[in-house]
C-alpha cells in the first residue's frame, strides 16, 4: 500500500510566498558576494578597509529593497560580506561592526537635506550637502500630548525648546 501523498495546506500563500522572498534574496546576497567587481575588492579588504557597491549591482541582483528595507538588507548584505571575507581571508581580524561598505547610489536617489521629511522615515535616503558641524544630536520636539490614565484626557502642549 502506497503511503498517501502529503497534502499542500494552502494559508493564502502568504507565510511561503514571503518565506520564498526571504530565500530569493538571500541567494541574491550570496551572489553578490561573489560579483568579480565585489570580490576584488573584498580581497583588497586588509588594505583599504571598505567595499563600494554600486546601487547599479544591488538592482542587477534584485536587491532594490534596500530602499524599503534598510536595515535589514544592510545587516543581511554585511554578514555575507563577512563570511566572503573569512573564506577569502581566515586570518583576516574584523571588528564586530566591520566589513564596512558604502553604497554609491543613482543620482535620483539622492536628496538636498531641506527635503527631508518624515516620508523618509524607515527608509535608506541619501543626503546632499556638506557638513560644518558634528556634535551631539538634539531633538527638536514640536508638540506633545499627554494624555491621563485614568480619565483619558488628551492635553495638547506646543515647544519650542531643543531637548538634550
Amino acid at each position: 500500500m502506497n503511503p498517501s501523498p502529503k497534502k499542500h495546506v494552502n494559508n493564502g500563500g502568504f507565510k511561503d510566498s514571503s518565506r520564498r522572498r526571504e530565500e530569493e534574496i538571500e541567494a541574491a546576497i550570496e551572489r553578490l558576494s561573489r560579483e568579480p567587481e565585489i570580490e576584488h575588492q573584498l580581497r583588497d579588504y586588509a588594505s583599504k578597509r571598505i567595499v563600494t557597491i554600486p546601487f547599479e549591482t544591488l538592482i542587477k541582483y534584485g536587491l532594490d529593497q534596500l530602499i524599503a528595507k534598510p536595515e535589514k538588507m544592510i545587516e543581511a548584505i554585511k554578514k555575507a560580506l563577512q563570511i566572503r571575507l573569512e573564506y577569502i581571508d581566515p586570518n583576516l581580524q574584523l571588528s564586530e561592526d566591520e566589513p564596512f561598505f558604502d553604497i554609491v547610489p543613482f543620482e535620483d536617489l539622492i536628496i538636498d537635506a531641506a527635503s527631508l521629511t518624515s516620508d523618509y522615515d524607515r527608509k535608506l535616503v541619501f543626503i546632499k550637502g556638506v557638513v560644518t558641524k558634528v556634535g551631539q544630536l538634539r531633538h527638536k520636539v514640536k508638540n506633545y500630548v499627554y494624555e491621563c490614565n485614568s480619565c483619558g484626557k488628551k492635553h495638547h502642549r506646543n515647544n519650542n525648546k531643543r531637548s538634550g
